[in-house]
């Protein structure tokens, strides 16, 4: 697959941040919330000055919460 094609999220290991909260079906705040109260999550990782997301661990981290911080 050619750099710059189209694939779905569900098929992406690293996702950016408004991804990751489109995926989960909530705003870009409250991740950015989830990712500052959670910086050793291990679905957080630095990609230079970026965070970014790992797909499957962000996945099994929003299965076992058992509530979401606020926005």
């Amino acid at each position: 697959m050619a750099y710059g094609t189209n694939v779905k999220i569900t098929e992406k290991l690293i996702l950016t941040q408004r991804e990751a909260a489109a995926y989960a079906g909530f705003g870009l705040h409250k991740l950015e919330r989830i990712i500052r109260e959670n910086p050793d999550a291990p679905f957080v990782i630095k990609n230079g000055k970026h965070t970014q997301i790992k797909r499957r661990e962000f996945e099994d981290f929003i299965s076992q919460a058992k509530e979401l911080p606020e926005a």
